[in-house]
């Protein structure tokens, strides 16, 4: 996306509101028509059977992306907004660092909020208008998956009709052996260090969290 220059990536490592004011505002087919493009060019004289992709920035242009690949299957993730907009800010804010002046970290817990508010409701739009196939689609829960990654595979490879071989099983088993929850070490953070208020967050969040069902991480009041 980037190479169109119609790309979240430069408002994650970048500190230019006008350029993010801009990107809003703008039709994100000739982007993807360029993903196409550059896609068919890596598959030359490689063909496969399926390209799989992931970025979660595709939340903010589902109409785009299912016009330019309308064969399209998508797996949509779904977590607690607190500790995802959370765990952004705070991506965010280490990015900066790397790439921009310093800045206040409350401000990164803002525009997170305001930039994935409009994201997800972007995609509750086209859910409840009924623009995305249900057969298309199968929404995954964090916690689902962390609790049982093979089950939640099976899943998705029941819902597109696709074979799960035991060649397959076998090498993503071996991959969640050797690469467990966490064997990097935690990312950590504290929310008011990015001026995020959880109650004010689930507010902010409720329709998207009653549509999809999604649980809230945080510990119940004692």
């Amino acid at each position: 996306m980037s190479a169109s220059f119609r790309a979240t990536r430069f408002q994650t490592t970048y500190n230019v509101p006008s350029y993010e004011a801009w990107l809003n505002r703008q039709d994100m087919r000739p982007a993807y028509a360029f993903h196409r493009r550059f896609l068919q060019h890596l598959q030359w004289r490689a063909p496969g059977a399926r390209w799989v992709l992931k970025a979660p920035s595709h939340v903010f242009s589902f109409d785009a992306l299912l016009e330019t690949y309308p064969d399209a299957r998508i797996v949509q993730t779904h977590r607690d907004p607190v500790t995802a907009v959370g765990s952004v800010a705070s991506l965010s804010f280490v990015l900066h660092r790397a790439f921009s002046r310093r800045r206040e970290p409350a401000r990164f817990g803002h525009e997170v909020t305001a930039r994935w508010t409009e994201g997800l409701e972007r995609s509750l739009d086209l859910r409840r208008n009924g623009r995305i196939p249900p057969e298309r689609l199968v929404d995954l829960h964090y916690h689902e998956f962390v609790k049982d990654p093979m089950e939640a595979v099976r899943r998705i490879y029941s819902q597109f009709g696709m074979p799960l071989t035991r060649a397959a099983d076998t090498r993503m088993r071996t991959f969640l052996a050797q690469n467990p929850k966490d064997k990097h070490g935690r990312h950590e953070y504290a929310l008011d260090t990015f001026g995020l208020d959880p109650e004010d967050l689930a507010r902010r969040f409720k329709s998207y969290s009653e549509y999809f069902g999604v649980p809230s991480e945080r510990p119940a009041p004692r």
